[in-house]
This record gives C-alpha cells, structure tokens and sequence, in this order.
C-alpha cells in the first residue's frame, strides 16, 4: 500500500472539481426545495447543524464517499445561510430607499 504523506498541494483541478461538486449539490436542493430563503438566522444555524452531526455520523463510519457528500451538504448549507442574509438585507435596503422617496406608502 501506497503511503500518502498528510498534507498535499491541491490542484486547481481538484478545487475545481470540488465546487463544481459543490454547486450540483446547490442545484438538488433547489430542484427539491426551491429557492425559499432560511426564514432566520436560527433556521440557518439548525439546519448546519443537522448537516454537521451527519457529517460527524459519516467520518466515525470511515466512509470517504459519504463523508464528501456530507461535506458538501454542510457547504450547501453555509452557502445557503449567506445567501438568505444577503437577499433580505437587500429586500430591507430597498424597501426602506422606497418609503423614503414615498413609492410605498
């Protein structure tokens, strides 16, 4: 058997591959769940969470397949989160500029 030393160099190849991996994951969750936002931070934090203890549950069971997918659900997950913070405080943003100039009323 092969020794691998414990830490390599990637390769843009490999991180490329990695967050293509990534976003088809991005893309399941939307085809199943849509592109509702997290309706709270603490929804956010639950389902990371959630996420993580599977990822937990994977790595004590030594199977690296399910452990990239767990990784890439808790990834999801993160990016997700960021994604809702951002879309509301743009949805704040906008609507305060328009009562602002009285567009709502």
């Amino acid at each position: 058997m092969v020794k691998v030393p414990l830490k390599l160099q990637i390769s843009e190849e490999r991180i490329t591959a990695a967050m293509d991996f990534i976003v088809k994951k991005m893309r399941m969750r939307i085809a199943k769940k849509g592109q509702l936002s997290h309706a709270s931070r603490h929804e956010s934090l639950g389902l990371i969470a959630e996420e993580y203890f599977e990822l937990i549950e994977a790595i004590k069971s030594n199977d690296d397949e399910e452990i990239v997918h767990e990784l890439a659900d808790v990834a999801v997950g993160c990016i997700w989160a960021i994604a809702s913070m951002q879309e509301k405080e743009e949805f704040r943003k906008t609507t305060q500029e328009q009562l602002d100039h009285g567009v709502i009323v």
